[in-house]
């Protein structure tokens, strides 16, 4: 696996769509957190010129010291990080305990069939 850094960020170079122009970065989906939508093997776009919460939304986040693929909402109050596979149970964070890294915009997905 060929494993790369961008700024914070751990980046993962993609055969399956090329980088647009701009600060964008590919991410490999490694969890099934964001099931059944994202799986291991998935290939997720970055655009790392979003570093703060702009709208809810996917985004890669520094939360508790480990890079992350998670949701973020705003419900009225604090941010709400979660996963995709179990919406109902989020953490509420703040910008000083989870760090934007970028937005994803865009994914290749790769499945088995057969």
């Amino acid at each position: 696996m060929n494993i790369q850094t961008h700024g914070m960020l751990e980046t993962h170079p993609s055969v399956l769509f090329p980088l647009p122009a701009g600060d964008y970065a590919h991410v490999l989906v490694r969890d099934y957190c964001n099931a059944p939508k994202y799986v291991p093997g998935d290939v997720l776009l970055v655009n790392l010129g979003v570093t703060k919460f702009l709208a809810d939304g996917l985004y890669a986040v520094e939360f508790a010291g480990q890079q992350l693929i998670r949701y973020l909402r705003a419900q009225g109050g604090p941010l709400q990080l979660f996963c995709g596979s179990t919406p109902s149970i989020f953490t509420a964070v703040t910008p000083d305990s989870c760090r934007v890294l970028g937005m994803i915009e865009s994914a290749a997905k790769v499945r088995r069939v057969g």
